[in-house]
C-alpha cells in the first residue's frame, strides 16, 4: 500500500491509464456532463415532431386489413382496433429506407381488456410473409391512444362535486315526481 505523496506521484505517473489526472480528478466527470448535454439536445430535437392521427398516416387499406387479420391470428386473439396518434418524426424514421425502414410499413393500434399495443406490420425477411413484426405498449412522445374527452371539471374538484350533487338531486326529484303521477 502506498501512502501520501508517493501515492499521488504514482497516480500522476500511471493515473492516465485509469482516466485520472495527477490531481486525482477523474476525467469521466467532464464526459458525463457532455453526455448529459447531448441527451438533452437529442430529447429536444425528438420532441419537436408533432403527433398525427392514425387516419392521416397513409396506411395502404389492403395492407391495413391484412395486418388486422394477421394480428388476430398471431396469438393476440380478437383484436379491437382503436384510434391513436403517432409522432410524425418516429413515423418518418420507421418508414425511411435511410434508417432501415420500409415505406410500406403499416401501423395499427389494438386494445384488449389488459393493454393497448401499437402493431407495426411489415414483410418478415425470414419468411417473406407480411404481418405483425413489432408490438409496443403506449409510450408518451411516440404514440398514444385517442381517448374521449373527460368530464370537466373533474369529480375531485369543488365544482365537480357540486355539479354531481345537483345532477343526483335533479334525477331524484324526477323519479319522485314521476312516481307520484302513476
Amino acid at each position: 500500500m502506498l501512502s501520501g505523496n508517493r501515492a499521488n506521484r504514482e497516480l500522476a505517473n500511471w493515473g492516465h491509464l485509469f482516466g485520472c489526472r495527477g490531481d486525482i480528478k477523474p476525467q469521466w466527470k467532464r464526459k458525463t456532463h457532455m453526455h448529459s448535454v447531448f441527451v438533452l439536445l437529442t430529447v429536444l430535437v425528438v420532441a419537436r415532431g408533432g403527433m398525427i392521427r392514425n387516419d392521416s398516416i397513409s396506411n395502404d387499406p389492403a395492407k391495413e386489413k391484412l395486418c388486422i387479420e394477421r394480428a388476430g391470428s398471431a396469438g393476440l386473439g380478437k383484436v379491437k382496433i382503436v384510434p391513436f396518434e403517432i409522432d410524425s418524426d418516429f413515423l418518418a424514421r420507421a418508414r425511411s429506407p435511410q434508417y432501415g425502414g420500409n415505406p410500406k410499413k403499416t401501423f395499427i393500434a389494438v386494445e384488449s381488456s389488459l393493454t393497448s399495443q401499437l402493431i407495426e406490420c411489415d414483410v418478415n425477411p425470414g419468411t417473406g410473409r407480411y404481418g405483425p413484426m413489432v408490438l409496443s405498449s403506449e409510450r408518451p412522445g411516440v404514440w398514444r391512444l385517442i381517448k374521449p374527452k373527460q368530464f370537466e371539471p373533474g369529480i375531485d374538484t369543488r365544482e365537480g362535486i357540486a355539479m354531481a350533487g345537483n345532477a343526483c338531486r335533479q334525477a331524484a326529484q324526477l323519479k319522485i315526481n314521476s312516481g307520484l303521477r302513476s
